[in-house]
C-alpha cells in the first residue's frame, strides 16, 4: 500500500474516532435536554404538551435525517475505496 492511501485511511479513520465521540456527546447532551423538558413540561397544559411533542418530533427528525447523510457518505466512501484498489 502506498503511503498516500496509508495516509488517507489514517486520517479517515481519525476523523470517523472523532465522529462518534461527538456522537456521544450530543447524544448526552440531547438526553439531558429531553430530561430537563420532561421534568419541566406541565403535561396538564396542553399548550406546554404540543410544544413538548413538537421539539422532540423535529429533534427526531433531525436526528434520523443526519444518520442516513452519514450512513450515505460512508457507502460512498467505501466504494471510493474500492475503486481506487
Amino acid at each position: 500500500m502506498s503511503d498516500l492511501a496509508r495516509l488517507t485511511l489514517d486520517r479517515i479513520e481519525r476523523s470517523q474516532r472523532n465522529f462518534k465521540l461527538a456522537l456521544a456527546g450530543a447524544v448526552m447532551l440531547e438526553t439531558a435536554l429531553i430530561g430537563a423538558l420532561l421534568w419541566l413540561t406541565d403535561f396538564s397544559d396542553r399548550v406546554q404538551a404540543l410544544v413538548f411533542v413538537a421539539t422532540v418530533g423535529g429533534y427526531t427528525l433531525i436526528a434520523l435525517g443526519l444518520i442516513m447523510l452519514a450512513t450515505h457518505v460512508d457507502r460512498t466512501l467505501l466504494r471510493a475505496l474500492q475503486a481506487n484498489r
